[in-house]
């Protein structure tokens, strides 16, 4: 039977809970990570050329740059309730759900 474990994601701008995360050891869906938005909808990733696309319209340099480096990753991005945005990997997700100790997790450390 899959462990499953169960975390709030942070805003690493300003520490409100941008997202619901549950992680079980299985292949689906991908890296076995489902998030939810604070009200409940699901967080889909996406792949970066959509991203890339919605960051250069944005004028995004940050976003831009991170989206490069992570070229064959799937990417979430997470806003919280402040318009705060985080973009992440699903790897740095799971990576972080999964080292974090307590329920909370910190995205400032995920990068």
């Amino acid at each position: 039977m899959a462990r499953t474990v169960d975390k709030e994601l942070t805003c690493p701008s300003c520490g409100v809970v941008v997202a619901h995360a549950t992680y079980r050891r299985t292949l689906l869906p991908p890296g076995g990570l489902e998030l939810r938005t604070p009200e409940g909808a699901p967080v889909v990733p996406e792949s970066v050329a959509l991203q890339l696309q919605r960051a250069r319209e944005r004028d995004d340099l940050d976003a831009v740059g991170f989206l490069q480096r992570h070229l064959t990753e799937l990417v979430v991005e997470l806003r919280c309730r402040n318009d705060h945005r985080t973009l992440r990997t699903v790897p740095q997700l799971v990576r972080a759900v999964r080292e974090a100790r307590g329920q909370w997790v910190d995205l400032s450390s995920s990068r």
